[in-house]
C-alpha cells in the first residue's frame, strides 16, 4: 500500500507530467524554440517532477523499481545544473503512467 507521503508526491508528479503534455500538444520544436515563457514552463515542471521524486522513500522506490527513478530524480538535476539535454529524460507519458501504476499497486 502507498502511504499518504508517496501519494501525495506521486499525485502532484503526475499534474506536472499533464501539464508539460498539455501545453506541449499543441505546439512544435520550432514554436518551443522561439518562446522562452514555454520553455520556462516545461522546464519549471521537469524540475518539480525531479524534485518530488527525491523526495519518495528508498522503500517505495525499490518496491516500484519498475519506474526510471533513477532518470527522474537525475532531470532535475540535469535542468538545475546544465548538464544533460532533454533527450535523455525520460518520456512524460512513461513517467505519469509509472507513476500512475505505483498508485495501483500494492507495496
Amino acid at each position: 500500500m502507498v502511504n499518504m507521503k508517496e501519494k501525495g508526491l506521486l499525485l502532484y508528479i503526475i499534474n506536472h507530467c499533464v501539464r508539460v503534455e498539455e501545453k506541449m500538444k499543441t505546439i512544435d520544436k520550432k514554436d518551443f524554440d522561439s518562446s522562452e515563457d514555454i520553455q520556462e514552463i516545461v522546464c519549471f515542471n521537469n524540475l518539480q517532477i525531479g524534485e518530488l521524486a527525491k523526495g519518495l522513500d528508498s522503500n517505495f522506490t525499490n518496491i516500484h523499481d519498475k519506474v526510471q527513478w533513477k532518470s527522474i530524480k537525475g532531470m532535475r538535476d540535469g535542468i538545475v545544473h546544465g548538464y544533460g539535454t532533454s533527450d535523455t529524460l525520460p518520456p512524460l507519458k512513461e513517467v505519469e503512467a509509472s507513476c500512475s501504476r505505483s498508485l495501483m499497486t500494492p507495496a
